[in-house]
């Protein structure tokens, strides 16, 4: 059961909307006394292209880069590495189960949405552990927005072989849900901005499982004739939450080849892999890497415990060990991990 503590703080992928209307989406678990850690996703825009469900308002829709331009130069005081939102200044939080709740019941329609959920049920997987985020949570999405389907926990993992198993969702096209076909999978491709060619990119990502599409084939019949594409999101539930990781000072770039040992949270944000520990040398000193962060979606589930991977990053000291980042960057080019037994 994904139970909330009373008076817990916003969880990673749950929105959050000021009282001047700006939502953001939260990046972390943890939060400092100054505000909450999160990204602006959604700017109040009388120009905008998408339109609030709730009250008819105008918004524009910003990528983290934007987001990020606009709160340095608008709210300087709210902005460190990612903005904090002051917690006197939110109105509102969304949170992706209680979405899941609304379009149960019909407060939100959303045909797609609603199949997806129902089909997950149907299979077995606790609507209690079942969120939606994003632009269909904040009353933004249009005909062209995917949809952002998480799962709290332990149970995450449940539901991927739901997805994907013999017999599973993917296999027996229930509700529509498929595999991503060449060209859907080539526009990933391409928003990743992988290091890897193609053929590599696939090897990896398709034994992830964390991906699907869904319509398209007569089973929705919504007048949109495009199948939609969905993510399978990993959010921990509190009682994984744990203490927060310790920030240490960063070096430089390494690079290193190691053993994953844990993959607990590979699915995560940051995606976390514990290494049997590796010695590397940067600027004449030695370090000894027990961990591998990174902040990107693409390397989420980019290796499994057992395997032998190589990744490069920012090496960040923590004193007696130390762990190389990946992810300094929105979508960095030359931060990356790869499986050496694919």
């Amino acid at each position: 059961m994904n139970t909330i503590p009373e008076n817990s703080d916003p969880r990673l992928r749950d929105l959050l909307v000021t009282k001047d209307d700006m939502i953001f989406a939260v990046c972390d678990y943890f939060h400092p006394e100054e505000g909450i850690r999160a990204v602006l996703r959604y700017l109040p825009d009388p120009e905008g292209n998408r339109t609030r469900r709730q009250d008819g308002k105008r918004f524009r829709k910003m990528s983290f880069d934007e987001g990020m331009a606009y709160m340095k130069k608008h709210h300087p005081e709210m902005t460190a590495d990612v903005p904090l939102v002051p917690r006197d200044a939110i109105a509102e939080i969304i949170r992706p189960d209680r979405t899941v709740r609304k379009i149960l019941n019909g407060e939100i329609v959303h045909e797609r949405a609603l199949a997806v959920i129902t089909a997950f049920r149907d299979a077995g997987l606790d609507t209690s552990s079942m969120g939606i985020t994003g632009s269909i949570a904040a009353g933004l999405n249009d005909e062209t927005s995917d949809i952002d389907f998480l799962v709290y926990g332990r149970d995450w993992y449940k539901a991927r072989d739901i997805l994907n198993g013999p017999g599973g969702l993917k296999d027996k096209n229930v509700n529509g849900i498929r595999e991503l076909n060449e060209d859907v999978w080539r526009k990933v491709y391409e928003k990743r901005r992988s290091p890897f060619t193609f053929d590599l990119f696939m090897k990896h990502e398709i034994r992830k499982g964390n991906r699907g599409m869904i319509g398209n084939d007569g089973s929705c019949s919504s007048s949109d004739s495009s199948a939609t594409y969905f993510d399978l999101l990993f959010v921990r539930s509190y009682d994984m939450i744990g203490e927060k990781p310790e920030r240490g000072t960063d070096i430089g770039i390494a690079e290193t080849q190691a053993v994953v040992i844990d993959d607990t949270f590979a699915f995560d944000s940051p995606a976390i892999y514990r290494i049997r520990p590796e010695t590397v040398t940067v600027s004449g000193r030695s370090f000894t890497v027990t961990e591998i962060f990174s902040y990107t979606h693409t390397y989420a589930g980019q290796a499994t415990a057992g395997e032998k991977i190589k990744a490069c990053g920012i090496l960040e000291d923590l004193g007696e060990t130390a762990r190389i980042v990946i992810g300094t960057k929105r979508e960095p080019e030359n931060e990356w991990i790869r499986s050496l037994d694919i």
